[in-house]
């Protein structure tokens, strides 16, 4: 602990902490306490000619509770020379105890200031002496009073100590220490070795029941030390539920659908926000400048019923131009155009066609039929979610090859490469399914379903394609990158992009993610469009299988270490030693 104390990054937090008790022991706790100290010579002074006649002094109490201000203060200074000659010295305690100072001495003063001393002074029989001394406190102390409350502020508007933090995370047992040139993090053992079913209780020593997942959470923590400058992620939704948190309370309360993802990507060290461009036209404003701000586009609800007739509340033209003029600022952005009921047109549709060269069809989805006779089809439970992808050669996609076809894409809608591109424009595919009789577009997925729940059957129409089809298309122009998926918002949703399972495999219970190639490739995805590809593939996920050793290995093993290396070694030096002799 002494040796990380000594990081830039700890010391610089600190100095807010040390500047309020420097001024408290210099600038404000010694006048203060000689101004104590002069009204309570005053007071008895006064006092004394005021109990000539007999009785007791009128400013005897008020001397006294003067008197314990002192001490209170006399005390805090105490504390804080203890503090300071601790090896480990905790600042945040030392600023607490001086909060508390303002806070008692501070109430004490406004009481008697204006409300005590003003009875008095308005009462009869007081001597005159006694009433001067109170005019003057009156007078004095109510700068005192502002000065406290000005300094208590401050002290409220300390963020917390990472140092803090950290001393609190070394008491626990089994901890990994990070440390970078000016900072460190601790990662706890329920970090490393969380339980195999989230939220769940499990005790310290049963490693049966959890899973190793060190390297997933020492990256983090590594980026978190060495990134400096942070990049925003603002998801953008138009109307709808937050994606984010709980919303609402008791048996209706609703947790946002991407509020685990969130988590994640903070993990990774972005700034994450989500902007309800309907609500609020303005883009987000983030208490830190990021270095970078990434838009991750989602969908817009339906604007039109069934029946083709316009719904209330769906996307206008000055919404559209917010959110176009904020990713054009920031020359960053995904879109995830997947398939949305009753939405025949994809509202960036010319946007993505005329700047980027991307052709979206928002009214198809590809699905995955199931074939059930000559020419008839059915339909899976999830044939509205895509898995057969491949991977194209690209910058953003290398390493992931064992995960694309662990890749689930929902809802999914045809988007291609125009025919025309813009000049200086570059479109790349990144994935794509392959062409196959059981993978179409379908122009009309309502019908579909409709035709599949009345006959049991099914037939391709005129209007329906087959592939290849493209999943992920990534585009630039100078600075400026995008991507495109085909498939919507649950494309990365916590149910799909971040939720575990467990399965049970030749080496016992296991947790898998159920979409292991969504987080990844969205990562990906991020890092590319951060310009940070030295970090590809910083979550793919680690084989989370245990491995299992048998008694009679364990004994082979026991052996071999036992018996047969130090035999090994000690011929090794026999040898050494008879060729030395000759």
């Amino acid at each position: 602990m002494q040796r990380v104390r000594g990081r830039a990054h700890f010391k610089t937090e600190t100095e807010p902490h040390v500047a309020i008790m420097e001024r408290f022991e210099g600038e404000i706790l010694a006048p203060f306490q000689v101004l104590l100290e002069g009204f309570v010579s005053q007071l008895e002074v006064a006092g004394q000619g005021a109990t000539i006649g007999g009785g007791p002094s009128p400013s005897a109490g008020i001397g006294r509770a003067i008197a314990s201000w002192v001490e209170l203060g006399t005390r805090v200074l105490s504390d804080l020379q203890n503090v300071k000659a601790q090896p480990m010295p905790r600042y945040s305690i030392a600023t607490r105890s001086i909060q508390e100072f303002y806070e008692t001495v501070g109430g004490r003063i406004e009481f008697v200031v204006n409300t005590w001393a003003d009875q008095q002074i308005r009462g009869t029989g007081l001597d005159e002496a006694v009433k001067e001394v109170l005019l003057a406190m009156k007078t004095d102390l109510q700068p005192w009073l502002e000065r406290f409350e000005e300094e208590k502020q401050k002290i409220q508007d300390l963020p917390g100590l990472d140092l803090d933090e950290l001393e609190r995370s070394l008491q626990q047992n089994n901890v990994i220490v990070v440390e970078s040139s000016d900072g460190a993090r601790v990662l706890s053992f329920e970090e490393v070795w969380p339980a195999l079913r989230e939220g769940t209780f499990v005790g310290p020593n049963d490693f049966d029941k959890r899973r190793f997942a060190g390297e997933g959470a020492v990256t983090p923590a590594i980026l978190q030390l060495i990134q400096k400058e942070k990049t925003a992620l603002v998801f953008v939704r138009h109307a709808g539920a937050p994606l984010f948190g709980m919303t609402g309370f008791g048996p209706t309360a609703q947790r946002g659908a991407h509020t685990a993802l969130k988590a994640e990507l903070e993990k990774m060290n972005y700034l994450v926000t989500e902007w309800d461009v309907k609500e609020i036209q303005a883009k987000p404003i983030f208490d830190e400048d990021p270095k970078r701000t990434i838009y991750i586009v989602l969908r817009p609800g339906p604007s039109m019923s069934r029946q083709g007739m316009p719904m209330a509340g769906g996307m206008g033209p000055f919404e559209r131009t917010a959110v176009l003029a904020a990713v054009a600022d920031s020359g960053r952005a995904v879109f995830l155009t997947g398939w949305e009921m009753f939405a025949p047109k994809y509202e960036y549709q010319e946007f993505l066609d005329k700047r980027w060269g991307i052709d979206v069809d928002g009214g198809s989805m590809v699905i995955t039929a199931v074939p059930i006779g000559p020419g008839e089809w059915g339909l899976a439970q999830n044939f509205y979610s895509i898995t057969k992808t491949k991977f194209r050669e690209h910058a953003l996609t290398e390493g992931l090859e064992f995960l694309q076809e662990q890749c689930v894409f929902p809802k999914a809608t045809t988007i291609r490469i125009a025919d025309q591109v813009a000049e200086g424009v570059t479109v790349a595919e990144l994935a794509f399914v392959p062409a196959g009789e059981d993978v179409w577009a379908v122009k009309d997925p309502l019908g579909f379903v409709d035709r599949y729940r009345e006959q049991g059957k099914t037939r391709k129409t005129a209007e329906d394609s087959t592939g290849p089809f493209s999943i992920a298309l990534a585009a630039g122009k100078g600075e400026d990158k995008i991507v495109v998926f085909s498939a919507g918002a649950d494309f990365i949703s916590d149910n799909l992009a971040v939720a575990n399972i467990l399965t049970m495999g030749p080496g016992g219970l296991q947790v898998q993610r159920r979409a292991p190639g969504n987080l990844a490739l969205f990562l990906n995805v991020l890092h590319y469009l951060d310009d940070t590809l030295e970090w590809l593939n910083v979550a793919s996920p680690i084989d989370s299988s245990q491995i299992e050793i048998t008694d009679r290995q364990l004994a082979f093993w026991r052996v071999l270490v036992v018996g047969v290396f130090p035999a090994l070694a000690l011929m090794g030096g026999g040898l050494v030693w008879y060729v030395r002799r000759r």
